[in-house]
């Protein structure tokens, strides 16, 4: 037996071991008596014989000729039902058998009392005679009087784990069409999900899974009810992959759940960490405020778990607590978005993760993933993938391909009353998906069809037939699934050899016909993967996705865009867990089940274009390998402290970037000649700048530059040619080459699409104090008013804000999921990037000057501090104490003045200290000198590598090597017109070779 034996919402309640005794459904003149099982429902009774060659039979309530009783046999209490139709379940797949006849069926059972059972049988009849109240019987209030909601704690893995529930929690465990009731228990080591009942084919056992292999958790609307919750897990050590999808009885019930798994699973790294383990998963955030080292205990943590009250403004995860769909934050979106732009990931990569991210899994046959039609030539003998007119049009819905079609759909809703839609079916829904997938799972197609296959002439037999009908017909606006464009062709192919009948020209269904330019099934998956990352998709997919996630999905632009159906469809609409009357809510799963659902909106405003694709080779796997393992993407990036950048192109030459301050001009220079090569005076454009450069940071080739404008410019440092350099616009969707030669990078609150900066508008805005990216996908962005904003790098939006600071913010970092500011007024906060910077998390204000300089080291988290007065300040911020505190002095006992205190990037246990007219090395660890260099000159910043010194000051740039015995000399020099104030050198540009002559090296 199954639960896909089980119709449509017919839940299994219990089984039992005895015996049955009725008339045999195929020989009318026998009489069986026979061992199983005897299963209960909450629309029949089941009888699964022990014997194999008999097979399972139902006796539906609605057959019952009268209620069942208790009658007497032989000095024994039997079950009596009177039923006129039996139902006979082959043991293969295929149409299930009704035969109508009257038979008295006898139940006996073992090991329970008659009393008992009939109690719990008159439960379930009266539930289903009774419609409004069906529903009930599966309830956890009936259960609980059936089954003991205690977990099992002998399913516990280790006597070292402590408990943090302390209670289990009923929840309901999804799969497709099938609902299982069980509880929950967590522990700071594992999750346990465990059953009501146990049951071999469904594989129903308690199952646990090891926070420490969480790597996603999502919050889910399962039946337009808030209220389920997703996790999926990778094992490293077994490479092995488990998803859960479960739904709890409130959105508050799993919400309070889902904040313990995560502090749960944050304290379970701490402990693997302090351990040496090298483990990963979901986002932890750093505690503040406790003693270094120590952990409180989980009943310290959690407090008393009686309190259910949603604790999301302190979660740290990829979900946005405050999102109504609770799917990524803002952050995780766009930076797969803004891959998708750059060609960093596939088409097919980017389709799976939209879907994840508006509530689509495949794990809810009613929200299954959604991919588009791409080709329209299903019958050439040859497929000719760069020929545009193969293609569908994808700035159009399926419904609106066909002109004659849609004049009839519009027809129709001109005349429609209020709510008004277009179409009244769906483009995906449970039997859509059922339809694709039936040769792999044909029992979802008998539990949804009440035991039968589909009509032979509407089964999915044919590709060309299938795309004919979804463009011509009124009847089917179907798109396609994920498994049209992966490597398993299983649900093309009938390899269990199932009857499907013929259709009316008498073919019988077997395997799909595929298009003649495919060889086979999985030579037409390899070229649908194909076309789906083809050119012409590339070009177009952002207007499909527009049409399926994005601002053209409803209200007016749905409608100009013939994209507009049922309101039931979209989630917003309708929330089931606030439907109480019965009839209601039942009319309303009807009608899910039948329209669909529409996926969450996830953009408000029209999608960038891909403007490159660096996908070269297509690892061919499925949406299992290729997306639920989380991967941890490690940005290249330079160590920019601002100015002066060498760039490396086709020829061997080493050259250096200028930038000037003061009068908003770049320079290009090369070492060791002392005169300019390249200079590019922005007032031949409109100035770069209106006003000085502020603010410098650097992307790959992406040069980004705040000004005392209030602007961001970006320009492509990989397009210098013939002495001009243009801002670029390559991370708009406006994006396009002709357009070099203009300045289109002026991104201010009047320009759609473009970086939004609050309060900060040319000419005459307030002028930016810093610029810098951040892992590739954020730009954070202060002003000198203390204002910082965070923006969408790839999507110019603008993500949030917050008035950090009355002054000047000149600097800040990024570490784990936190964001470190600092401030001139002598104070540094530290925000998470997943509360939207309202309130910082951690306060430390070590100096009581003015801080003039400040540099962070990742790895170890160190912070190092230096203020007017010549104090510096060590922090570890990863334990968050302070390391030691000291004054410069100078030569004759005075206090110089400090220019900026920097890490060393080639010897992590040393830092610099320079002051106006010296530069000192000292030692981390121990914070004694380690050495020390007098300048005769202000000097303003400095770079270093193995060799020596890039030194910049109000004179120019001069060079400084280490001899053999480490001592520093003056190497090599040159001047430029006005001040510099910063310099960046690549260690990779430097042969490290010892040597007097710096021409050489």
């Amino acid at each position: 037996f199954s639960l896909y034996h089980l119709e449509d919402n017919d839940f299994f309640i219990k089984d039992f071991s005895g015996t049955a005794q009725f008339i045999h459904p195929s020989n009318k003149e026998e009489i069986i008596s026979l061992q199983g099982s005897i299963i209960f429902s909450t629309k029949s009774i089941i009888f699964d014989p022990a014997e194999p060659h008999y097979n399972i039979v139902k006796f539906h309530y609605r057959y019952f000729q009268e209620k069942p009783k208790v009658v007497l046999i032989a000095g024994k209490d039997y079950l009596k039902v009177r039923v006129k139709r039996v139902i006979e379940i082959p043991e293969k797949p295929r149409n299930y058998k009704s035969y109508d006849y009257n038979t008295d069926v006898i139940f006996y059972f073992k090991y329970e009392r008659i009393e008992i059972t009939l109690q719990i049988l008159f439960e379930l009849y009266r539930g289903y005679s009774n419609k409004e109240v069906n529903y009930e019987m599966y309830s956890e209030e009936f259960l609980a009087t059936l089954y003991n909601f205690k977990f099992d704690y002998s399913k516990v893995k280790s006597v070292r784990e402590n408990f943090i529930l302390k209670k289990e929690e009923f929840i309901r465990i999804v799969l497709p069409l099938v609902e299982i009731p069980g509880v929950i228990m967590i522990t700071d080591e594992r999750i346990y999900i465990q059953p009501l009942f146990s049951m071999n084919s469904e594989n129903l056992e308690t199952s646990n899974i090891r926070l420490e292999d969480i790597t996603t958790i999502y919050k889910r609307y399962l039946k337009l009810c808030n209220s389920g919750l997703e996790i999926i897990a990778f094992n490293k050590g077994l490479n092995r992959k488990k998803e859960m999808l479960i739904s709890f009885k409130t959105a508050e019930v799993r919400d309070w759940i889902y904040d313990l798994i995560i502090k749960a699973h944050e304290e379970r790294q701490e402990r693997i960490e302090d351990s040496n383990e090298n483990m990963t998963g979901i986002l932890g955030e750093l505690d503040f405020g406790q003693e270094s080292g120590k952990k409180k205990k989980f009943q310290d943590r959690y407090g008393d778990n009686d309190n259910k009250e949603s604790n999301s403004n302190k979660v740290t995860t990829n979900m946005d607590a405050k999102s109504p769909q609770g799917i990524h934050t803002n952050f995780e979106i766009e930076k797969y978005t803004q891959m998708w732009v750059e060609g960093e990931i596939s088409n097919y990569e980017y389709l799976c993760r939209l879907n994840c991210a508006a509530n689509r899994t495949k794990l809810d046959l009613s929200q299954y993933p959604v991919f588009p039609w791409i080709l329209t030539d299903y019958e050439s003998e040859v497929l000719r993938i760069n020929d545009d007119s193969i293609y569908r049009d994808l700035t159009k819905p399926i419904g609106a391909m066909n002109q004659q079609r849609l004049n009839a759909f519009l027809e129709r809703y001109r005349e429609m009353p209020e709510p008004k839609y277009i179409y009244g079916t769906h483009y995906s829904n449970p039997s859509y998906s059922v339809g694709y997938l039936f040769r792999k799972f044909p029992q979802w197609m008998l539990k949804l069809n009440g035991g039968k296959f589909d009509h032979p002439d509407r089964l999915f037999a044919s590709v060309a037939v299938d795309w004919n009908i979804c463009n011509q017909t009124t009847s089917s606006l179907k798109e396609l699934i994920p498994e049209f464009f992966e490597e398993d062709n299983s649900f093309l192919m009938n390899n269990e050899k199932i009857d499907f009948g013929e259709n009316v020209q008498g073919k019988k269904v077997n395997n799909v016909d595929l298009p003649p330019w495919a060889n086979d099934s999985f030579d037409f998956l390899r070229k649908m993967r194909l076309c789906l990352e083809s050119k012409y998709v590339n070009d177009n997919l952002h207007h499909w996705i527009d049409l399926i996630f994005g601002h053209k999905q409803r209200g007016k632009a749905a409608v100009e865009s013939y994209n507009l159906f049922h309101h039931l469809t979209y989630q917003a609409n309708v929330d089931l867990s606030k439907v109480t009357d019965y009839k209601e809510r039942k009319a309303l799963e009807v009608q899910i089940a039948e329209f669909g659902i529409t996926p969450f909106q996830l953009f408000k405003e029209a999608h960038p274009k891909r403007f490159s694709s660096k996908i070269v080779s297509m690892n061919f796997k499925s949406i299992q390998e290729e997306i639920l393992k989380e991967e941890h993407i490690e940005v290249v990036k330079p160590k920019v402290k601002a100015d002066i950048i060498q760039i490396i192109d086709s020829k061997p030459k080493q050259k250096i970037v200028s930038k000037n301050f003061s009068s908003s001009r770049l320079a290009l220079n090369k070492l060791p000649a002392k005169k300019l090569t390249h200079s590019f005076e922005f007032t031949k454009l409109n100035r770069y700048h209106f006003g000085s450069i502020t603010s410098i940071d650097f992307l790959d080739n992406l040069m980004i530059t705040g000004g005392s404008d209030g602007f961001i410019k970006v320009a492509d440092l990989s397009r210098v040619r013939d002495k001009e350099l243009f801002p670029s616009n390559c991370i708009s969707n406006n994006f396009n080459k002709s357009n070099s030669g203009q300045v289109i990078a002026n991104y201010d609150t009047n320009i759609s699409n473009r970086l939004l900066l609050k309060k900060m508008q040319s000419p005459g805005g307030t002028a930016l104090s810093k610029v810098k990216t951040i892992n590739k996908s954020l730009l954070v962005a202060a002003d000198q008013d203390g204002m910082i904003n965070i923006f969408n790098f790839a999507l110019g939006k603008h993500i949030t804000s917050s008035q950090a600071y009355i002054d000047k913010v000149f600097d800040f970092y990024n570490f784990d999921t936190n964001l470190l500011t600092i401030s001139s007024n002598s104070s540094c906060l530290l925000y998470s990037l997943n509360s939207n910077l309202k309130t910082p998390i951690g306060i430390f204000r070590d100096l009581d000057k003015r801080i003039v300089s400040s540099d962070f080291r990742l790895g170890d988290n160190l912070l190092v501090t230096a203020d007017e007065s010549g104090v510096v300040v060590m922090r570890n911020m990863k334990q968050s104490e302070k390391m030691f505190s000291f004054k410069v002095k100078g030569e004759y006992g005075d206090t110089p003045e400090i220019k900026y205190v920097k890490f060393n990037p080639v010897n992590e246990n040393e830092y610099f200290v320079c002051t106006e007219d010296s530069f000192r090395v000292y030692d981390v660890r121990s914070n004694g000198l380690v050495g020390e260099v007098e300048f005769f000159y202000n000097t303003m910043d400095i770079a270093n590598d193995s060799l020596g010194y890039i030194v910049c000051s109000r004179n120019g740039v001069q060079l400084y090597l280490k001899d053999i015995n480490k001592r520093i000399g003056l190497a090599n020099s040159f001047s430029l017109d006005d001040s510099v104030v910063s310099t960046f050198q690549n260690n990779q540009l430097v042969n490290h070779k010892y040597t007097n002559n710096y021409e050489s090296s």
